[in-house]
């Protein structure tokens, strides 16, 4: 995810210090195997039921979404080949969000992740 970021962004050394593949420990990642010895639990339904929502909500918001309404900027070819820099977007900000109040909500807030 970090490679499509220009160095003149203010946000490039936060983002400079995160995993480079997104949080890949997390289940969204493990191959078929190792879901395999989640069968039959809570977790394996719920990693399952997360998966299944991150894709409605990228084909929604982004294939259906930006892809359509701004195709200059979205390409369709581009994004429909790019789900998995997506979970890998998901990932750090499922591991690293913290809970900044009502009005913004959970958000990315450098330096206090670091610890």
């Amino acid at each position: 995810t970090k490679g499509f970021l220009a160095k003149k962004s203010k946000w490039y050394g936060y983002f400079a210090v995160l995993p480079n593949k997104g949080e890949r420990t997390l289940p969204m990642f493990w191959h078929a195997e190792a879901l395999s010895s989640l069968d039959g639990t809570e977790l394996q339904k719920h990693v399952t039921n997360d998966i299944q929502a991150l894709r409605e909500d990228y084909d929604e918001h982004v294939l259906q979404g930006l892809c359509v309404n701004h195709p200059e900027h979205f390409s369709k070819e581009l994004y429909s080949k790019s789900f998995e820099l997506y979970l890998e977007a998901a990932s750090l900000a499922a591991s690293r969000a913290f809970y900044v109040g009502a009005i913004a909500g959970e958000a990315l807030v450098p330096i206090a992740d670091l610890f």
